[in-house]
C-alpha cells in the first residue's frame, strides 16, 4: 500500500480542525479531501467519525456557490465582454454576467433564473462569448 492510503491516520491538530471547520462550513467531503490531501472520501468519512462530527441529513446538498450579480454598468476595472453582433437581450452587462459564471452549471442555472432566461439560452451565449 501506498503512504498516502494512510494520510487520514496522520492528521496533525491543525488539520483536524480544519477539517472540523470546513464540515460546520458545509465543505463537502470532495472538498475536504481535496484541501488536506486525504487520499479519499471514505477516508475523510472515517475521519468525520473519529472526530465525532454529525452525518449530514438525508437529502442534504452543499451550500449554492454565489452568482455573480448583474451590475448596471461595467466598471472599469472589469473585463470587456468580447465584441458580438448586437442582440435585443443580451447586453455588454449580461454578457460580463455570463462570463462570471465561467460556464459552471449551478452558476449557470442561477444567473438564467435571475434573468428569466431557459438555461440552454445563457449557456449557448456562454459558449458563444467564449469562443469570440
Amino acid at each position: 500500500m501506498s503512504a498516502k492510503a494512510y494520510r487520514c491516520n496522520r492528521l496533525t491538530k491543525a488539520d483536524e480542525q480544519r477539517f472540523v471547520d470546513m464540515w460546520a462550513a458545509g465543505d463537502t467531503r470532495e472538498q475536504i479531501v481535496a484541501a488536506l490531501g486525504i487520499s479519499d472520501v471514505e477516508s475523510a468519512s472515517r475521519v468525520q467519525v473519529r472526530l465525532g462530527l454529525p452525518s449530514r441529513p438525508r437529502g442534504w446538498k452543499p451550500p449554492a456557490q454565489p452568482v455573480p450579480e448583474i451590475q448596471s454598468e461595467p466598471t472599469v476595472a472589469a473585463a470587456v465582454a468580447p465584441a458580438m453582433p448586437p442582440h435585443p437581450f443580451w447586453t455588454p452587462v449580461r454578457d460580463l454576467a455570463v462570463m462570471g459564471t465561467a460556464g459552471r452549471y449551478p452558476a449557470v442555472t442561477a444567473l438564467a433564473a435571475q434573468m428569466g432566461r431557459p438555461v440552454a439560452a445563457v449557456l449557448q451565449r456562454w459558449h458563444q462569448l467564449r469562443a469570440a
